[in-house]
């Protein structure tokens, strides 16, 4: 079994990838808001970069599905069912997210 301090630097550095995940795609979409005020003008020209970056939101939403994981054994030692909710609510924000952002993807294709 892994001590509470591996389990925590493997969180803090998955942390801290989702946390430059979540900046990534903003700074891709940031050059679309600008410009034009026709948001669809330039949006039609550059739909890789839209779907890399509704990508990159959806690969960090399941990397709180891994953190939960990874701090499942820690919490579990406190409080089982606190240890479930926390894995619950990642998956429940995973597949919000999916269905909002698998929205957005369609309509770039």
């Amino acid at each position: 079994m892994k001590s509470a301090r591996r389990v925590g630097r493997l969180i803090g550095m998955l942390l801290f990838v989702q946390l430059a995940g979540l900046i990534v795609p903003f700074v891709l979409l940031f050059p679309l808001t600008r410009g034009p005020r026709y948001f669809l003008a330039n949006a039609a020209g550059s739909s890789f970069q839209i779907k890399l970056a509704v990508f990159l939101l959806f690969a960090n939403c399941a990397l709180t599905i891994g953190i939960a994981i990874a701090a499942w054994p820690v919490f579990r030692r406190y409080s089982e069912a606190m240890a479930l909710l926390l894995v619950a609510v990642g998956v429940i924000m995973f597949s919000l997210k999916q269905s909002i952002m698998s929205t957005c993807f369609r309509c770039c294709l």
